[in-house]
């Protein structure tokens, strides 16, 4: 018959019986965090009601323009669902994808594995956008962020495709932006934008994210 543990054994467990609690709390509450921070939606702007003048392209169907950071790694969810929306309807639409640069930053900063994404998306431009120029003459804040304008140059979709920061599948954003590229009514106009902030992000600036 095996011994009884002693008291001294008894009291040495509690220790490491507490750290493995604290341990198990830490983690689930890195866990909530992460969580919460994927469907925190980045800031809205105050997007454009209509497409600036300098900026017409003609096509017939209209325009659509998406914002976006080259080291946002939340947007490759987002431009790898635009290709199959784009993909899934005919519509003679300019998109063109504009990747904040910031100014005197070197020639290829802007190359990541986001812009080769994008490149690869049939009829896409991808275009450079220096100091977030663009960003701020169409009122956008947030990486992801897609508007629509439609032949006459007024807006009809503001906002992003995704449900959350690198989330991909199917929601209210992506349907809307999807049935008006195919020229029907949706019941959404507007969509909360999952992604890094375009303008006063200096730690994407550096490539650490």
């Amino acid at each position: 018959m095996s011994a009884a543990p002693t008291t001294f054994t008894r009291i040495h467990r509690w220790p490491v019986r507490i750290g493995i609690c604290i341990w198990l709390l830490l983690l689930l509450g890195s866990g909530v965090v992460l969580w919460h921070y994927s469907i925190a939606p980045g800031a809205s702007g105050s997007a454009v009601t209509r497409l600036p003048d300098a900026e017409s392209r003609g096509h017939s169907d209209g325009r659509l323009v998406m914002f976006l950071h080259p080291h946002c790694s939340c947007s490759r969810s987002s431009v790898r669902t635009l290709n199959i929306a784009l993909q899934s309807v005919d519509a003679d639409v300019a998109v063109d994808l504009y990747f904040y640069t910031p100014d005197e930053t070197a020639d290829n900063w802007h190359h990541t594995a986001l812009w080769k994404l994008a490149e690869a998306i049939p009829g896409v431009r991808c275009r450079v956008d220096v100091d977030g120029q663009a960003a701020r003459r169409f009122g956008v804040a947030t990486s992801g962020h897609v508007l629509l304008f439609g032949p006459d140059g007024r807006r009809q979709y503001s906002g992003g495709i995704t449900s959350g920061r690198g989330h991909e599948g199917a929601n209210d954003g992506i349907n809307s932006l999807v049935t008006l590229l195919r020229g029907h009514q949706a019941t959404t106009c507007t969509f909360p934008v999952y992604g890094c902030g375009i303008l006063n992000t200096s730690s994407l600036e550096t490539g650490t994210l």
